[in-house]
């Protein structure tokens, strides 16, 4: 298995996915605070550009969800939830 790449169970454990370990590591950015603002702490800290296709593919494999604080999904905000390395 190569150092770079990350295999994560997502919401189907028989369907992991893999990601950069780069990638991985800016996903904390995304806690409790607003897609696109954590889009901009990704590029100013991480020099990281993440568009919004990659965003919404990590949303669509539960990488990223709705922030807990929120009754209603809002797809401007979205939080890092648990991620397990295999």
């Amino acid at each position: 298995m190569r150092n770079d790449i990350a295999l994560l169970s997502t919401y189907l454990s028989y369907d992991p996915i893999e990601i950069p370990v780069r990638l991985l590591a800016v996903l904390q950015h995304f806690e409790g605070q607003p897609t696109t603002e954590a889009i901009a702490v990704v590029a100013a800290r991480e020099n990281v550009k993440l568009d919004s296709d990659l965003v919404r593919k990590l949303t669509d494999f539960a990488l990223l969800v709705p922030a807990k604080d929120e009754d209603v999904p809002d797809p401007g905000q979205v939080s890092c939830i648990e991620t397990h390395e295999r």
